[in-house]
C-alpha cells in the first residue's frame, strides 16, 4: 500500500507513528484499516437503532394504533405538493415555488431530503412507505429531527415524545436535545471519516456534553479518543434501552473493535507488518501479556516470561 498512497497521507502516518520503514508503515496502516472497518460496523448498529427509535416513537405518538409506521414525515403532503404546515411533526424546511423535474414544488431542508428519498424510491420502482423513506435518510437527517423538538410548537408534547424515545435519559427537555445533538454531531463527523476512508489519528477527544477538545498527538491519545466515542454511543444506546449496549457488544465486530483499541495489539501489528492472520496472532499475544502481568502482580518478587517480541513491541512510540 505504501507506494500507492498520496504523499500527504503517507507522511501523516509516518510522522504520527514515527515509522522506521515500509514494513513498519504497513503494520500501522493495516491496524488503522482494521479499526476503521470494525468501527464502521459498530456505527451501522448505532445508526439503525437511532433512526428506528426516532421513527417508532414519533409514529406511536401521532397514531397509537399505527404499528410503528405512521406518516409523521408528511409523505402524502409532500407528494401532493401541499404546504408543510399540514405535516404533523414540524420539520426543517419549506415549500418553494421552484419546481422539480416532475413539475411539483420543491422543498428545502429536511423536507427536501424526504422529497429526495421519495424520488429515489420512485426511480427504483419501489413503493413509497414511511419505513422505506426512513431507510433512505442519511445520518444527518436524524439530529435535525430531534432538534426540531426544541421548536415552541412542541412545548406541550416535547417531554412526552422524548420520554418515549429516550426513556432512560437524565432529562426530557431542551437541555437533553442540546446535549444529544452535540454528541450526534461528533458521532456523525466520525462516521463520515469512516465512510470516506479518512484518517482517525487526530480525531478530537469528545466529552459527555458533546464538546470536542484535545487533539491526539500520540497513538495512545487516538486510542483514548476512539474509546471515548464508543462510550458516548453506548450511553445514548442505554438511554434508549437499559442493557442494549451490552447486548450489542456481544457481536463480533463490537468485540473486535474493543480488542483492536489496545497499544499491545497496535504494537503487534507493527511487529508482524499487518500481514494475513495478524489479528489472531495479536490477540494471542495480548492474552500472553495479560497473563504475564497477572502473574507478576501475584508473585511480586518473580518476573514473568513474556514473548520474545515483547521488548521490540514495548519500544515502539506510544
Amino acid at each position: 500500500m505504501h507506494d500507492f498512497l498520496s504523499t500527504p497521507r503517507k507522511q501523516s502516518f509516518e510522522q504520527f507513528f514515527r515509522t522506521q520503514n515500509k514494513n513498519d508503515f504497513q503494520g500501522v496502516y493495516r491496524w488503522h484499516q482494521s479499526v476503521s472497518s470494525s468501527f464502521l460496523a459498530v456505527m451501522n448498529d448505532f445508526e439503525i437503532t437511532l433512526r428506528n427509535t426516532i421513527h417508532f416513537s414519533l409514529s406511536n405518538f401521532y397514531d397509537t394504533a399505527n404499528n410503528n409506521c405512521f406518516d409523521w414525515m408528511g409523505l402524502a403532503v409532500i407528494q401532493a405538493g401541499h404546504s408543510p404546515n399540514h405535516i404533523p411533526h414540524r420539520l426543517n424546511g419549506q415549500r418553494q415555488q421552484q419546481q422539480n423535474n416532475q413539475g411539483a414544488p420543491r422543498y428545502t431542508g429536511s423536507l427536501g431530503k424526504i422529497q429526495d428519498g421519495i424520488q429515489t424510491l420512485t426511480n427504483k420502482g419501489k413503493p413509497i412507505t414511511p419505513d422505506a423513506v426512513v431507510a433512505e435518510m442519511t445520518f444527518a437527517f436524524w439530529p435535525n429531527v430531534i432538534q426540531q423538538l426544541a421548536h415552541p410548537s412542541h412545548n406541550q408534547r416535547r417531554s412526552t415524545i422524548l420520554s418515549a424515545m429516550l426513556p432512560h435519559a437524565p432529562s426530557h427537555d431542551i437541555a437533553l436535545i442540546t446535549i444529544l445533538n452535540k454528541l450526534l454531531k461528533q458521532i456523525r463527523l466520525l462516521r463520515n471519516r469512516l465512510g470516506h476512508h479518512d484518517s482517525l489519528l487526530k480525531f478530537k477527544e469528545v466529552d459527555t456534553q458533546g464538546n470536542a477538545g484535545f487533539i491526539p498527538q500520540k497513538p495512545r491519545h487516538t486510542i483514548t479518543s476512539m474509546k471515548l466515542m464508543i462510550q458516548h454511543m453506548q450511553m445514548i444506546l442505554n438511554w434508549i434501552d437499559h442493557g442494549l449496549s451490552s447486548r450489542l457488544q456481544q457481536s463480533d465486530h463490537w468485540h473486535r473493535l474493543d480488542m483492536l483499541l489496545s497499544l499491545d495489539v497496535l504494537g503487534y501489528y507493527r511487529f508482524d507488518y499487518g500481514i494475513s492472520g495478524c489479528y489472531v496472532r495479536a490477540i494471542n499475544y495480548l492474552s500472553s501479556i495479560e497473563k504475564g502481568k497477572c502473574y507478576q502482580a501475584k508473585k511480586k518478587y518473580r518476573r514473568a516470561k513474556f514473548p520474545k517480541e515483547h521488548q521490540i513491541i514495548e519500544a515502539y512510540p506510544h
